[in-house]
């Protein structure tokens, strides 16, 4: 569950970093085997086994995650650059950090983009908070919190999807 979490929480901005072209994983996803596998003989061997292992990724997503993160990304694309830059910088960060310390900072940035900003300040503000994270962490995870749209908030118990 934590790591769909981490996943979901910054998929839609990895798709627009990781689109070779506007809508190439959509148009991938629209062709018959036969047109998708004439299409990925034609580029570098590499290329070819980035594009299958982001394809394949995609398709684990169930279906209407998918759609929103669609929808998500035709969001991000209707940014500003500059602000699609902060993103994707953002997101580099993030990225960059070691597996155990990303997952935690991917965790924090996920829950506190459901908070209201007021209760958001005074988590960030706690000592269990600082001890958790080193003052680079803290940073990026204000500098997220900037960049990156607010979430709505979980559904109450019970109510969650199965």
């Amino acid at each position: 569950m934590k790591r769909r979490l981490a996943f979901l929480l910054m998929a839609a901005p990895w798709l627009a970093l990781a689109q070779p072209r506007p809508n190439m994983f959509e148009r991938l996803q629209r062709m018959s085997p036969g047109e998708r596998r004439r299409f990925l003989n034609r580029i570098p061997p590499d290329r070819r086994m980035e594009l299958e292992r982001r394809l394949r990724q995609l398709e684990e997503i169930p279906p209407d995650v998918r759609e929103r993160l669609r929808r998500e990304y035709d969001e991000f694309q209707q940014l500003p650059p500059e602000r699609q830059a902060a993103i994707r910088k953002i997101l580099k960060d993030v990225n960059d950090l070691g597996p155990p310390r990303r997952g935690r900072v991917q965790g924090a940035i996920g829950m506190l983009r459901r908070m209201p900003p007021s209760e958001r300040e005074q988590r960030m503000n706690s000592k269990r908070f600082r001890d958790n994270f080193d003052e680079a962490e803290q940073r990026l995870i204000r500098e997220a919190l900037e960049v990156l749209p607010p979430l709505p908030p979980p559904p109450p118990p019970g109510e969650e999807k199965l």
